[in-house]
């Protein structure tokens, strides 16, 4: 039995000239218009199938692995700044499907899946967005939202984890971002502790032979005498 037409307002806005996507936000602020509802529904056919695509039967392991590894890899890139559309854009997904992925996660993907978020994860985690991103800019702006997403929703940076695929939680828990009042970054959580490098001992430069430490006193002692 299909569901009852939900009665929706007609937003403002030019909806012949709206693209598919543009359709798919308004319907989502609340637009009942008729070309929003096909892209709505469209949109949650894409997504339908894509699950249907990557979710398979626990009895096929060969075919598939479970989501966990996947998911948590890519809300650490949320923690460094990549946000949901930037995630879509590089494995090729729309942004409604990155971000159902990451908030509401299937239990297992395809294999292929997986490999894809390990090298996108593998290449981004030590490339956080705001470290080439000037304050002011829409880039920043977007770096921002995303990390503050992270911090909100809990979500571990890339090097939390001790083995991201298996840990049941982080084992060093997770610190939140650190902004000023303007929104400059003051330090990034998910950057990596780095162990201090332990100095080197100074090196001792033994006395020439034959000059020992009461000979070396002798020999000042006679230029003294010289000199007086």
């Amino acid at each position: 039995m299909a569901r009852p037409r939900t009665e929706r307002p007609i937003l403002d806005g030019d909806h012949d000239t709206m693209t598919e996507d543009d359709a798919n936000k308004h319907y989502n602020r609340g637009c009942g218009h008729d070309k929003c509802r096909a892209a709505a529904a469209a949109r949650a056919r894409e997504n339908r199938a894509w699950r249907k695509a990557n979710e398979t039967p626990t009895s096929a392991p060969i075919a598939s692995m479970p989501a966990i590894g996947a998911v948590r890899r890519l809300q650490a890139l949320h923690h460094c700044g990549y946000d949901h559309t930037d995630i879509a854009s590089a494995l090729k997904w729309t942004p409604e499907l990155a971000l159902s992925f990451i908030t509401d996660p299937p239990n297992s993907i395809r294999y292929t899946t997986h490999t894809a978020i390990v090298e996108l994860f593998t290449q981004r985690r030590d490339s956080p967005v705001l470290a080439s991103a000037r304050p002011g800019t829409v880039l920043y702006s977007d770096a921002r939202a995303a990390m503050l997403l992270a911090d909100e929703r809990g979500w571990a940076g890339p090097y939390d984890w001790d083995d991201i695929d298996a840990d049941p939680k982080p084992p060093r828990g997770r610190q939140p971002h650190d902004f000023d009042a303007d929104g400059n970054l003051l330090r990034a959580a998910h950057v990596p502790t780095k162990p201090a490098k332990p100095k080197a001992p100074k090196k001792q430069t033994p006395p020439p032979s034959g000059f020992g430490p009461r000979t070396r006193r002798t020999l000042r002692g006679d230029r003294a005498r010289d000199h007086a």
